[in-house]
């Protein structure tokens, strides 16, 4: 019906199966979708570039894809009867080009696009331009040092297409795909659902936001995909917030029964799981506890135990003189536990924290915050049981827990993560709402912009830092 739509409104006009001529209606309408795709392309860090419809054999020799690409690649002789095709990609003509030109690795990673015209002899065009032989096509080629930055650079123009659907108006839902005659292992495809299209996609609930707060990450994730988060959130306001949205939601993991998630999102959870506190003071290792001293509670240091010492010693800790360091034993633990109950295959952690060589440079100082029981040393000193120890992440012992179960971990500060995934579309997204807002909307919203300006100019947030960590 799009067609038959197209065709009465004047956009384009058929000169052959397959093959269309754009009116100016249609060409105005085909040139907004292009510049929202070159805007998408180039807030990602990828460069454009303008490569040859005419593509000559002997690139696609040296790949063997001369023969196995088959009946829909159009094969043309020139008047020297040389071999060329019309191209219906472009990894030969890149690569030839970024093997003549790039000469060190310094100049990677590198990710190339062009918004060009294809053509691929379908053997049975249909649906008038969405499935015709020659069309419009945005392609983007990455040259990257190794698997993991191939992975990475894969992802950010993953979040490029999500943000182009998004401004287009269109609920895509990411599909894992084959490469098909393209090659690679890693695929997906973006369907809309229609009542016309020709397959079925299996959809799952696989997201599970612990520490969800009010909602605002469930709700992008209801809104823009077709996943069904699971939150799990312990505030009875912040609840009753996320059931009002109708999201399913838990007051801990205990609760939940055990399968697999896709994604698993941490925001500001370790930091609330309860720790010790060491000081290595004279190259012996002390605990930072609470006494009661003549009616005041003063901060003491007693002799690590060795339960600690083991947990120090599996995690490489180097003994810095006088700067207090978190015994993060029991959030390992609580990381382990998760894995093992939800088997995701992405992790998104945000906190305060710290990669552990930087720990010199931040003498932060923890502060035990409430007067309980357990902190009070007598003969023995008893492991906190409860969330009243406010301290920084260390992201190094993350790191190496995920790692020790097949993880791969990039860690970034949040500005950095911010900044790699559209920083400046979203600040310009939330910066427009909030001009046209009214009453409490607009306080939400000047409250957002806050956040995204601390988190720019590395004050307030910046403090923050995100392990982004995958499944191998």
């Amino acid at each position: 019906i799009s067609h038959k739509l197209m065709l009465r409104a004047g956009m384009v006009r058929k000169v052959a199966s397959g093959i269309y001529t754009w009116l100016p209606l249609g060409l105005k309408v085909l040139r907004k979708i292009e510049t929202i795709v070159r805007e998408e392309m180039d807030a990602s860090g990828a460069q454009e570039v303008l490569m040859p419809m005419v593509q000559p054999k002997e690139l696609w020799n040296e790949t063997n894809r001369w023969e196995k690409m088959g009946p829909e690649l159009l094969r043309i002789k020139d008047r020297h009867e040389r071999d060329f095709c019309l191209g219906p990609t472009h990894e030969e003509v890149i690569t030839d080009l970024i093997r003549n030109n790039v000469k060190s690795y310094k100049e990677l990673p590198l990710n190339i696009y062009q918004i060009q015209t294809k053509f691929r002899d379908e053997v049975r065009p249909r649906y008038g331009v969405m499935r015709g032989r020659e069309f419009l096509m945005k392609d983007a080629y990455s040259f990257d040092l190794n698997q993991e930055e191939a992975k990475l650079s894969y992802y950010k123009m993953f979040i490029a297409y999500l943000r182009t659907f998004e401004r287009l108006g269109l609920n895509a839902i990411p599909v894992a795909a084959d490469s098909g005659p393209i090659g690679g292992n890693l695929s997906h495809e973006f369907s809309i659902v229609a009542d016309t299209g020709e397959s079925e996609i299996f959809c799952d609930k696989n997201l599970l936001e612990i520490g969800a707060g009010t909602g605002s990450l469930g709700y992008q994730i209801d809104k823009f995909s077709n996943k069904t988060p699971l939150v799990v959130e312990k505030s009875k306001t912040a609840v009753m917030s996320l059931e009002d949205m109708q999201f399913t939601v838990y007051e801990s993991v205990d609760s939940m029964s055990k399968e697999d998630i896709g994604l698993l999102y941490m925001n500001e959870v370790l930091d609330n799981v309860p720790c010790s506190i060491a000081v290595n003071k004279d190259g012996e290792w002390f605990e930072k506890i609470i006494r009661l001293k003549q009616d005041q509670l003063v901060y003491d240091l007693v002799p690590a135990r060795e339960i600690n010492l083991d947990w120090i010693s599996d995690f490489n800790i180097d003994a810095l003189e006088g700067i207090e360091i978190e015994i993060q034993k029991n959030s390992t633990e609580y990381l382990i536990k998760l894995i093992s109950k939800f088997n995701p295959e992405f992790l998104i952690i945000i906190d305060y924290g710290y990669e552990f060589h930087e720990r010199k440079d931040k003498p932060y100082k923890s502060l035990i915050r409430t007067y309980k029981n357990h902190h009070l040393a007598g003969d023995t000193i008893l492991q906190p049981a409860s969330t009243d120890i406010t301290y920084d992440v260390n992201f190094s012992s993350v790191k190496t827990t995920l790692n020790s179960l097949n993880y791969t971990v990039e860690l970034l500060t949040q500005k950095e993560f911010i900044e790699q995934n559209g920083f400046e579309n979203l600040y310009k997204k939330i910066n427009n709402e909030f001009q046209v807002a009214e009453g409490i909307q607009k306080l939400k919203l000047k409250s957002d912009l806050v956040g995204l300006d601390a988190i720019s100019n590395n004050r307030g947030l910046g403090g923050f830092m995100v392990a982004v960590a995958e499944k191998l």
